[in-house]
């Protein structure tokens, strides 16, 4: 016959199923955090093959916008370096340096992610430094060619109004009112100055301006030519960067050819850029001094003589 329970018994068998129901109670939050976690690691894939696909498909602003979503749900530093390669290839340059260098802060990262960041950080600022410079190269040939046309202006306003010479001292304020005799020294010298024509101001537009367009047009076709040949081959950079092992390892080009290449085209866009910037501004100022220059077969003048005013106008 069995023996009733003793109260300790009793009380253990209690103490037991407290126990259980406190650790589900403390597991419970345990598992909400971890299926809460999966569920932004999956939203954080998710961005990531929307990024790739945009950046395959070329739309790099957009692909670096949703590699900072997936950075921003899962801090994965990788996310951190493919958003700052698509603000490169957008010319997003002070996006890009920022990116990187938040990149190379990250203590985690291997170290052939390290030295890649660093190669691309270079590149940025180099790039950057190249365009500052073609910028101030613009701007110096605008203020060149405002310079040269304030001082055709002032050249002008010089020979239209030529400066005044006091009469002699000798000469009374009678004898100034009555024009010259004819045939005197004074008479024969009026007359010449009567008789000279004053040429229109710009005759030197129209070769500067056909110059000017010249070499415009051909520095702009130039730097045409060379930006599509650059896209061209980053095109065909990236098209055997893409071939890829099942492994996903690179096999379409070598590591120290795909640096030597990228370093050539982030050289060459910049300069292809000035290029065509220059040539367009030549271009535009040549055609404005030709749109502004007189016609090369008219010409006016304003003579002066012994009590006359002539007017002359030629086509």
């Amino acid at each position: 016959m069995r023996s009733p329970p003793t109260p300790i018994a009793q009380h253990g068998g209690q103490w037991l199923a407290v126990s259980i129901l406190v650790a589900i109670a403390c597991m419970a939050p345990g598992h909400r955090a971890a299926a809460a976690d999966a569920q932004t690691s999956e939203a954080a894939l998710g961005a990531l093959k929307l990024a790739q696909l945009e950046y395959r498909n070329g739309n790099y602003a957009e692909a670096a916008r949703l590699f900072h979503r997936a950075y921003d749900l899962d801090p994965v530093g990788d996310y951190l370096f493919n958003a700052a390669r698509a603000e490169q290839r957008v010319f997003d340059l002070d996006a890009a340096d920022r990116d990187f260098a938040r990149f190379l802060a990250l203590p985690s990262g291997s170290d052939e992610g390290k030295r890649r960041a660093r190669l691309h950080l270079e590149e940025v600022r180099a790039t950057r430094d190249q365009l500052t410079r073609a910028k101030a190269v613009e701007r110096k040939a605008v203020e060149a060619r405002l310079r040269a046309e304030a001082e055709a202006r002032q050249a002008a306003e010089e020979h239209a109004s030529p400066t005044p010479t006091a009469p002699p001292p000798a000469a009374t304020a009678a004898a100034a009112d009555q024009p010259p005799a004819v045939g005197t020294p004074a008479a024969t010298e009026a007359q010449v100055g009567a008789q000279a024509l004053a040429p229109m101001d710009g005759s030197w537009k129209r070769p500067a301006g056909w110059a000017a367009l010249g070499a415009g047009v051909l520095a702009a076709a130039a730097g045409a030519w060379l930006w599509l040949s650059v896209e061209a081959d980053q095109r065909d950079l990236d098209a055997r960067t893409a071939d890829q092992d099942v492994e996903h390892k690179v096999v379409g080009i070598e590591w120290p050819d795909y640096e030597r290449d990228q370093t050539r085209l982030n050289q060459l866009r910049p300069a292809a850029q000035a290029l065509t910037a220059v040539g367009v501004v030549a271009a535009g100022l040549g055609g404005w001094w030709l749109a502004t220059a007189p016609s090369a077969d008219s010409s006016a003048a304003i003579g002066v003589g012994p009590g006359r005013l002539r007017f002359t106008l030629r086509f």
